[in-house]
């Protein structure tokens, strides 16, 4: 069985193996990322984080299988909503008050195809 773990405060994801695990186990587990993007508030970025995000972006979309973004921001919405049917994965825009309502989403979403 695999189970992950996020270490708090951190970028460092755990990948917990316990028992045993088929190789399509391993790829499913690894390959189908489930993401809830959770937008607070926005400050100054510089315009190279901005255009890493744009080339980090499309090398990582074939791993991930459901994207939550959960944001008040309007503007986050539009452009969440244009981008919604681009990317090769299932998605849907939440409201800060419905986070609750997006992680039970992203755990009992079916993905793609």
């Amino acid at each position: 069985m695999l189970s992950t773990h996020q270490t708090e405060n951190s970028n460092i994801i755990e990948f917990i193996l316990d028992g045993e695990m088929s190789r399509i186990e391993s790829d499913k587990a690894v390959k189908e990322i489930r993401l809830i993007e959770i937008i607070k508030t926005i400050g100054r970025m510089e315009p190279k984080v901005i255009m890493d995000d744009l080339k980090l972006g499309p090398k990582y979309q074939k791993d991930i299988s459901q994207i939550a973004i959960v944001a008040d921001q309007g503007w986050i919405k539009w452009l969440g909503a244009m981008i919604i049917p681009l990317v090769n994965a299932k998605a849907r825009l939440f409201s800060l008050d419905q986070i609750d309502k997006a992680r039970h989403w992203i755990q009992t979403a079916r993905p793609l195809g």
